[in-house]
């Protein structure tokens, strides 16, 4: 088996602890170039960083509560804990995918394609992984794996368009596409077989999400082909129907990924630079919060942290749209030229601390109050 963990260089990351905005931070320092994501596994015990680009390809362990350097995963562009925190799903911009175990990094099953995978995917029990290629007619080809076996399922029959892989339903029997026509769909899992195709976009779709329930779906579509206008629509469709319950907003600006909150009863999505929140019964916005270009929910859904364009990321009151905290201290290193330098963050289980991405090269776990 391979070892891919590498022992941390412990004189190379340092752990500071410092106060902002009287908000206490521990910062992760080691990767060479910006971060681009920082994510708790799912006991909570462990970060991961993410690098930006392509310039640094490892991806850094930490450990949650005291900021040590635990490891890193070597020449990996894209790594997700199994949803039981036992797996890591790695992929290196290859034909290959490595599940590895996640305490000693080594490799227990490798899946192999003729194509560059794209993207895969855990099922929500850890029982199945779906992934996605692309060959050079741009044809794609999802594959559903068993992961004890390393065996293909099923691939499902893709309508003769670029396609792009969603996500699995909260039960694991569906998983949605959304493609270069226009339309997303629906399939079942067991059987291969399309359930669903929602049409009604007009625009490249950037999201096809399932409620946390399962029973519905929120699409969003935001122009980024050459030649295609920008903005597009967000939508939410019944799950077993297909019918479009709401037209929740038709835009000329850009529009960011939506998705639902924790409780399934409020979609979020970025326009421009702000924060729309609409009530998924009704269909009528609730919110819409100044300055933005990522938002994501606390795990109890009362709370929103926002990353804006002047270095910092805010935590917001999700019932009366108030500012609680600002998270003050990533600078711009690193540059990038859209948002600003906070690129990403993410509530711990217990809604008490965030940790954050930054371009400036660093990632920190805030506590909040």
């Amino acid at each position: 088996m391979k070892h891919i963990f590498c022992i941390a260089i412990i004189l190379l990351l340092s752990l500071d602890y410092v106060q902002a905005a009287e908000v206490p931070f521990i910062e992760l320092k080691g990767h060479t170039g910006g971060v681009i994501s920082a994510r708790y596994s799912p006991d909570g015990k462990t970060i991961i960083t993410i690098p930006e680009g392509s310039h640094e390809r490892n991806h850094r362990l930490w450990n949650a509560e005291s900021g040590e350097a635990l490891g890193t995963l070597s020449d990996v562009t894209s790594a997700q804990y199994s949803p039981d925190g036992t797996l890591i799903l790695a992929r290196s911009g290859g034909p290959i995918v490595r599940i590895l175990d996640s305490e000693t990094g080594m490799e227990l099953l490798t899946l192999r394609h003729s194509w560059a995978v794209a993207s895969a995917l855990w099922s929500p029990d850890g029982m199945k992984i779906a992934t996605i290629t692309v060959d050079r007619d741009l044809k794609s080809d999802v594959r559903i794996w068993d992961t004890d076996s390393g065996t293909v399922l099923r691939r499902l029959e893709l309508p003769d368009t670029s396609t792009f892989l969603n996500g699995f339903s909260p039960d694991g029997k569906k998983i949605a596409t959304r493609h270069w026509d226009y339309t997303a769909r629906i399939w079942d899992v067991e059987s291969g077989e399309e359930l669903l195709t929602l049409t009604g976009h007009t625009r490249s779709l950037n999201a096809v999400v399932f409620s946390p329930d399962g029973k519905q779906i929120v699409t969003s579509s935001n122009g980024f082909r050459s030649g295609e206008p920008r903005g597009g629509t967000i939508r939410i469709w019944d799950a077993e129907t297909g019918k479009e319950l709401h037209k929740l907003t038709e835009q000329t600006r850009s529009i960011g990924h939506a998705r639902f909150s924790p409780d399934g009863k409020k979609v979020v999505a970025i326009i421009g630079f702000n924060v729309h929140m609409w009530d998924t019964e009704s269909g009528k916005e609730l919110q819409t919060l100044e300055g933005g270009h990522f938002v994501v929910f606390s795990p109890d859904g009362k709370r929103i942290v926002t990353g804006s364009r002047e270095d910092i990321a805010v935590i917001w009151d999700v019932e009366s749209g108030r500012e609680l905290q600002k998270l003050v201290g990533h600078t711009r290193s690193f540059e990038r030229i859209a948002g600003g330098s906070v690129y990403s963050a993410a509530f711990s289980l217990d809604g008490k601390k965030v940790v954050t991405a930054s371009g400036d090269g660093t990632a920190r776990i805030w506590t909040l109050e």
